[in-house]
């Protein structure tokens, strides 16, 4: 391998690893760029992704009937104009993009990935009731007896409770996400930087947005809520999310982000 190909290299793992400290980034006041009705896009968004210019932004929905059966939209979002229209199929870039934004590794160090956990136990129907009332109530011979002793047995089974599984996500003690019931979604509520920064964003309490680095050092967006799909730029200078802003409505926003 000839020398100055070499050294390229060499200095390109060495970017990548280069630490950043969060106090020393700074998020400009959000930028609307697009308002999504639920009109117009169906379903609940899935993903979101940069183009490899920053020009673009593809944005997936995915609506789900009684039955679990899934139907995808796909949309391409003008960055310049907010223009959002449907198209075929997703951007050949976003598979690339989607491989490193969403993985359980930093794009930059493979040691600083996300602790997956997966734990099953017994609820009861009852919910937040008390112990006391929770016992009362599994007791209850009479539970279900007017449908028989078929009725009764699967009332009573159901007052003793149901199995739920529940997946969690941390990095360095915060709580990525946590699903329930359910298949985890990778990046629907974080997004790693890329190569060129250790750092990540992820959706906090409430669905604030936080950005936070190697060391565990943490910065809020100002004024983020009810936020889902951070995502970063290939260059990291911005970063972009969907947020809740009605029951009728989404709104992707962007903010500028630089270091001191």
């Amino acid at each position: 391998m000839p020398f100055l190909v070499l050294f390229a290299i060499l200095m390109q793992a060495h970017a990548a690893g280069r630490p950043v400290d969060v106090k020393r980034l700074t998020t400009a006041t959000p930028v609307t760029i697009a308002r999504v009705s639920t009109d117009v896009v169906r379903g609940e968004p899935l993903r979101l992704a940069w183009s490899p210019d920053a020009r673009h932004l593809y944005l997936r929905s995915v609506k789900s009937d009684r039955w679990g059966n899934q139907t995808i939209f796909h949309f391409d979002i003008v960055i310049a104009t907010g223009e959002l229209k449907p198209i075929e199929r997703e951007p050949e870039w976003h598979g690339r993009y989607w491989m490193w934004k969403s993985g359980l590794s930093s794009p930059a160090s493979a040691d600083f990935c996300i602790a997956y956990e997966t734990r099953e136990e017994r609820k009861t129907a009852v919910g937040v009731a008390s112990a006391g009332a929770i016992a009362q109530s599994g007791g209850d011979p009479s539970l279900g007896s007017e449908l028989g002793p078929q009725g009764q047995a699967i009332a009573q089974a159901t007052m003793q409770g149901q199995m739920v599984r529940t997946t969690t996500l941390r990095l360095k003690g915060q709580l990525l996400g946590e699903f329930v019931n359910m298949l985890p979604i990778p990046g629907l509520t974080y997004g790693w930087a890329p190569g060129n920064m250790d750092v990540i964003a992820f959706v906090g309490k409430k669905g604030r947005l936080v950005v936070m680095d190697r060391a565990g050092r943490r910065r809020e967006v100002p004024g983020v809520e009810n936020s889902v799909l951070p995502a970063w730029s290939d260059d990291g200078r911005r970063l972009a999310w969907v947020q809740r802003t009605s029951k009728k409505e989404w709104t992707v926003a962007v903010t500028e982000v630089t270091q001191k």
